[in-house]
């Protein structure tokens, strides 16, 4: 459950002093990567064998991995996944598709949602799958212009959906093989080999105490872009701030 929960797939750690303490056990902070339903299905579809109910998949949550809040926002976002579940999700609210989520859309597809095969479509027992699309015409009403309105019907062309579709999927099968690789690398390291894992944090824009009028308003300041960096070698992590000057 722990493990399940700690993998970079279903979690992101927190850099810095993003920590939590419970009877005298420090942990760095993670933050989900979904809704605990939705990783209760995932769970679920990964370990069928064993028999667990959804109420104590969340009692069993582990204290320092925790939802996201406000300030724990997803941001720098991919657009490819981001698109495809904005899309999914107006079609399903129009009745156009069954699917709720993006997430539904490969379960229909694939026969493995964790195969990359199935994912680029050569798996011989579901590339021929398709989605269903329901009988739509659908009619909305425009702006109000003197009174008047204007009809426009929506096609399923305009949605560009199976387009979008092939670029979803692909997208997704190379997550999961750099998943694949980097699970490979942390466990089965060499003897000369280090791991570097650089994750980017923020541009920073440089102010000075005092300034004249046309280098308030400049846009020339010198700006610098910290990332995190986590050096990892057999069992040993540490954690590294670097410095760009852009």
């Amino acid at each position: 459950m722990f493990c399940f929960l700690e993998n970079d797939k279903n979690s992101r750690i927190l850099p810095g002093k993003d920590t939590v303490t419970r009877r005298k056990i420090k942990k760095q902070k993670r933050i989900l990567n979904d809704t605990m339903k939705n990783l209760f299905k995932k769970f679920h579809s990964q370990n069928s064998d064993i028999k667990m109910f959804y109420p104590v998949f969340c009692t069993l949550r582990p204290y320092w991995i925790i939802p996201p809040d406000v300030k724990n926002r997803d941001m720098c976002l991919c657009t490819t996944p981001k698109n495809m579940a904005l899309l999914v999700k107006k079609m399903k609210s129009l009745n156009m598709i069954n699917q709720c989520s993006a997430q539904d859309v490969i379960q229909t597809l694939t026969c493995e949602s964790h195969s990359e095969s199935c994912l680029e479509r050569l798996c011989p027992e579901s590339q021929h799958t398709e989605i269903h699309f329901n009988d739509y015409e659908e009619q909305a009403e425009g702006k109000d212009v003197h009174k008047t309105k204007e009809a426009i019907k929506l096609k399923l062309e305009d949605f560009a959906f199976n387009e979008s579709l092939t670029k979803f999927l692909q997208h997704c099968a190379n997550i999961k093989h750099q998943h694949k690789v980097l699970d490979f690398v942390k466990k089965n390291p060499g003897e000369d080999e280090l791991l570097i894992h650089i994750d980017f944090l923020e541009n920073y824009c440089c102010k000075y105490t005092a300034e004249i009028q046309s280098a308030h308003f400049g846009g020339s300041k010198p700006r610098y872009t910290v990332s995190i960096c986590v050096l990892s070698r057999y069992s040993i992590s540490l954690t590294v701030s670097l410095l760009y000057h852009i």
